[in-house]
């Protein structure tokens, strides 16, 4: 998360998928950060843990994937998007 937020530029990017665990910062915490510098980037999770679903509403995101991932999560979540 640090990393990505440390090269990230506003507008650079339509989506972004998130794990929930990570090191030092979690998902969770980068979406944060995210949402305050980009509040148009849609943020979509894909992670194994259902624990943190109704957290993601506060970051605005716009889906929360289960692993393991299917090609048809995949593109329900881009549907979502508008992608």
């Amino acid at each position: 998360g640090e990393t990505f937020l440390a090269s990230f530029t506003v507008g650079s990017f339509d989506i972004v998928f998130l794990d929930i665990y990570m090191d030092r910062l979690s998902g969770m915490e980068t979406a944060q950060k995210l949402r305050a510098l980009d509040a148009s980037c849609r943020i979509v999770f894909v992670t194994t843990s259902p624990d943190f679903a109704v957290d993601s509403y506060d970051v605005n995101a716009a889906f929360y994937l289960l692993k393991p991932v299917t090609m048809e999560r995949v593109s329900k979540a881009l549907e979502r998007c508008h992608l």
